[in-house]
């Protein structure tokens, strides 16, 4: 019996590596051509791809601005993420990066060349541009500076460069293309610094700030106000951790990462302030109408009082009708706050009603609100903004704008309900407190008559006193 297994050569292993480095040989110069080629070009690639820096600002929002609830089921269902997710995309809008522009002059930029590379001088050119006026078709257009002597320079502007321009001018220049309708704008001139240069296209002034060290320079003008799409594409935000909100600029400058970086903090913090002062406002209105109307039942109240005292005999009231008088007062004060808050709900529905704008309306001033409700609110305002922020850039039928939308509706219908129960329940305890007032009344009525007005007066010049300073003290809260 034989065994049917072939035996294997005991050089083929080194036959196969011969082979392998065979080939390599005959292929060497191609092989080294090929890993200098990658080995310059990498170096080339690296040597002129410009730098990029990176700025970064911390914003810790505070629980208004972000709405963030300490409800454990709010938070176990991610509703703090959300909101946080909100600010974010208010922080990376169209609306806020031009906020920013505001605070910004980056239109106009300047460029060198140094050792083959393009290098951007921001705030570090040897002149400045002013521009009184520009042609639109020069928006972004090189202008190129070659100083000729202390005082004078050449300013000249090259049709539009690019393969696809160049290639595109030589068709046309053959017949090929039809020849362009649009004029193509060109200058060459020499001039005095300081001076303004003034053509049909545009006028410029170079203010000189020093002698310039090299040889050429370029400059290009965009209106600042026009730069948000610059601005918006380098804003990044993320959430490293908690409330806190991490604002990162990438650009090929450091200083305008900065810059910019510290403008959009700025822009979103004054949002921030502009948005609780219209709330504040809105309150303090609110506030000023009840206090006008308390201010004159109290003047009342008071001048009769003083009118009764001046023609009775009656100096004092029992201590039981005292008793009974600022029991029925401190009733009376808690059914006029019962009053406001219903007239603040009753002003809340009509404004949902009419879906009228609620960005301002505030209910964290008033001691009595339902947290339920106040918190329902926040969550409208705050998809109302997100929404607001995303009409910026696209249409109602936008799927994430039709998404918000039907969560607004949502919310206000949740709103609608839980405002009518609340007035319900007004109602109710309102109910209560007069027929606990009409008690004490019945015990009053069996006083004499003069100590009997006299308990009444003083009664209801105390509930005015009361509400009065009720709402001084809202007023400061809110003021604060």
């Amino acid at each position: 019996m034989t065994d049917g297994t072939q035996p294997q050569p005991a050089d083929s292993s080194e036959n196969d590596l011969k082979g392998v480095l065979q080939t390599l040989a005959r292929h060497k110069i191609s092989i080294v051509i090929l890993v200098v080629f990658f080995t310059v070009g990498a170096a080339l690639f690296a040597y002129f791809r410009p730098d990029i820096y990176a700025a970064e600002v911390s914003l810790e929002l505070s629980s208004e601005s972000s709405a963030l609830s300490t409800d454990i089921m709010a938070q176990a269902l991610g509703g703090g993420n959300s909101n946080l997710a909100n600010e974010i995309i208010i922080i990376q809008s169209r609306f806020l990066a031009s906020k920013a522009l505001e605070y910004l002059d980056i239109g106009t930029r300047y460029f060198t060349e140094k050792n083959l590379r393009e290098v951007e001088l921001y705030k570090n050119s040897p002149f400045v541009v002013s521009s009184n006026y520009l042609d639109e078709k020069l928006y972004g257009r090189r202008f190129s500076v070659i100083p000729l002597d202390k005082e004078r320079y050449e300013l000249r502007l090259d049709p539009p460069g690019g393969l696809k321009n160049q290639l595109t001018a030589l068709l046309r220049s053959y017949g090929i293309l039809p020849k362009s309708k649009e004029e193509i704008i060109t200058y060459n001139g020499v001039h005095f610094y300081n001076e303004e240069v003034n053509t049909p296209w545009f006028k410029l002034t170079l203010q000189k700030l020093y002698d310039p060290a090299l040889s050429e320079y370029s400059f290009s003008i965009v209106p600042n106000n026009n730069m948000w799409d610059f601005v918006k594409g380098e804003v990044k935000a993320s959430v490293p951790s908690g409330s806190v909100v991490l604002i990162t600029i990438e650009d090929t400058n450091p200083l305008r990462a900065q810059e910019i970086a510290n403008a959009i903090a700025r822009s979103y913090l004054n949002q921030e302030i502009d948005l609780k002062t219209s709330e504040a406002d809105q309150t303090l209105m609110f506030i000023d109408e009840q206090l006008e109307a308390i201010n004159k039942t109290l003047q009342s109240s008071q001048s009769k009082l003083e009118d009764f005292r001046k023609s009775n005999i009656v100096v004092n009231i029992s201590q039981t009708a005292s008793l009974t008088s600022s029991k029925m007062s401190e009733y009376e004060s808690k059914i006029q706050e019962l009053e406001i808050e219903e007239s603040v709900l009753s002003n809340l529905q009509q404004y949902i009603k009419n879906n009228q704008d609620i960005s301002g309306i505030t209910l964290g001033s008033a001691t009595f609100t339902d947290p339920a409700l106040s918190k329902l609110i926040l969550d409208l305002q705050d998809a109302s903004r997100k929404k607001k922020t995303l009409l910026i850039e696209f249409t109602e039928l936008h799927p994430d704008v039709l998404k918000l939308t039907e969560g607004i509706n949502s919310m206000k219908a949740s709103i609608r309900f839980t405002i009518k129960n609340d007035l319900s329940a007004i109602s109710e305890r309102k109910r209560s407190l007069k027929k606990i007032i009409k008690n004490y009344e019945k015990s009053l009525s069996q006083l004499p008559t003069q100590e009997r007005k006299l308990a009444n007066l003083t009664r209801k010049s105390k509930a005015g006193r009361d509400s009065h300073i009720e709402l001084i003290h809202c007023f400061k809260n809110t003021y604060n």
